[in-house]
């Protein structure tokens, strides 16, 4: 799922995919910085701007997160993909395009 925002005129891509082999690095960093071990099993990850600031396990529904972004927007959107992957009822999706907005305008407001 690929999502471009514009708090701003400002573009901010939040891309949620399958995390594998070649994202073992970040996630490990995503964990130490979260303080928490790697979750285990099938991932998924959200990133804001090529960042990884989310993943969540399918397998097990282990979360690490960025906890100096704001990611509740983010890991939301994480688990209601991984509930669509393992066959759990759809969550509806209302809202949570604006949740991401407003927490990308945050980002975006911190960051400057």
């Amino acid at each position: 799922m690929n999502q471009d925002i514009h708090p701003d005129n400002d573009r901010i891509e939040v891309t949620i995919r399958a995390l594998g082999a070649r994202d073992l690095a970040q996630v490990k960093r995503l964990a130490q910085r979260d303080s928490s071990r790697e979750p285990r099993g099938e991932l998924i990850g959200g990133e804001v701007d090529g960042q990884l600031l989310a993943a969540v396990s399918t397998t097990t529904g282990e979360v690490i997160a960025d906890p100096f972004q704001p990611t509740a927007a983010l890991v939301e959107a994480l688990r209601l993909r991984a509930s669509q992957t393992n066959g759990h009822p759809r969550r509806r999706l209302r809202g949570l395009l604006s949740r991401l907005r407003r927490s990308a305008e945050r980002r975006t407001a911190l960051s400057t």
